[in-house]
């Protein structure tokens, strides 16, 4: 069973459900026992639409996604259903678009099918490209529709990287990641020039730091941070890591999770088994079978009396599962 919890550890919900998770506690998605969601006000406990839905979006506004049994369509938190409901598949709002599928394509065919959708339902961007990634600070990456190699498009469906990578990631930093046909990697910035070619694999932007993955001279597969000069930093290499989110990085070595701040020091232990990025100055960590949250020092903040516990969204609320009774 799951609740949400506040910064202060405090439980927002009267009651447990099967799922729930939220963007604020007016919009709260829950699943109560059986495998359909709905969306109420955590505060009052008002049903605002039945748990009806297969699957149920986030609300970050009045407007998110959700599957019937025809297909995925858009749905208003007091309005309910309208548009077309025959899709395959609609991703969260992100830049004021989602990205939807307007029919499936078989695996191994070539399909242009997805497009994306303004919170009206309209066809922002025609459903024309085979593969495609939400948009990120105006760009979205973009792969056809006549040619199996990735792009970027912007708010308006024009092309403005050209479609030459068969890779390409979401813009952070004003800077994205991309390889091309014999998987050199580079980054380019949001005019399509390249900025720094590369042979290791790269994450993208937060704080001014990437994270990086290779192999050691004896082959072992590495992690490290580069700069925005794109330079290796901090003398320290780890078996796996997180991005940067309010000064602290999350860090693995040898199967254990730590943590270092912005200069490259460990300010939390290599002894967690799981660990997530830090959002309200709180870590959600998980040592043994029990999960909590810690201080960007390591400290306990909100004790470790979870089954799991998931990171703190922009509003302060985090979800968490309760331990089996």
């Amino acid at each position: 069973m799951f609740t949400l919890i506040n910064t202060r550890g405090e439980r927002l919900l009267k009651q447990p459900y099967e799922y729930v998770r939220a963007t604020t506690l007016q919009r709260v998605v829950f699943r109560i026992p059986g495998p359909t969601e709905g969306l109420m006000n955590g505060e009052t406990g008002e049903i605002l639409i039945p748990p009806i839905y297969k699957t149920m979006g986030n609300f970050v506004g009045p407007v998110s996604y959700a599957k019937s049994d025809t297909g995925y369509g858009l749905i208003h938190e007091t309005e309910g259903p309208f548009g077309d409901w025959t899709m395959w598949n609609i991703m969260e709002f992100s830049d004021g678009l989602a990205k939807a599928t307007k029919v499936h394509s078989p695996v191994g065919s070539i399909g242009n099918c997805i497009g994306f959708l303004d919170p009206q339902g309209n066809w922002v961007i025609d459903p024309i490209y085979q593969f495609a990634d939400p948009f990120s600070e105006g760009l979205a990456a973009v792969r056809g529709p006549r040619r199996e190699s990735w792009g970027y498009i912007n708010r308006q469906g024009e092309v403005v990287v050209p479609m030459v990578y068969v890779e390409a990631k979401s813009f952070h930093q004003g800077l994205a990641f991309v390889c091309n046909d014999d998987w050199t990697g580079f980054f380019v910035d949001t005019g399509g020039q390249v900025v720094w070619k590369t042979e290791d694999q790269c994450s993208w932007f937060s704080e001014g730091y990437c994270a990086t993955r290779g192999e050691s001279a004896s082959g072992r597969r590495i992690s490290w941070f580069i700069d925005l000069h794109f330079q290796a930093v901090f003398d320290r290499q780890f078996d796996d890591t997180l991005h940067f989110s309010e000064g602290i990085a999350p860090v693995m070595r040898r199967k254990k999770w730590g943590a270092i701040d912005a200069t490259g020091n460990l300010v939390i232990p290599f002894k967690y088994y799981d660990m997530g990025i830090c959002r309200y100055g709180l870590i959600p960590a998980k040592l043994g079978e029990k999960a909590g949250y810690l201080t960007k020092t390591g400290e306990v903040a909100i004790p470790f009396e979870y089954a799991g516990c998931q990171l703190f969204n922009r509003w302060g609320i985090a979800t968490v599962r309760l331990p089996d009774e």
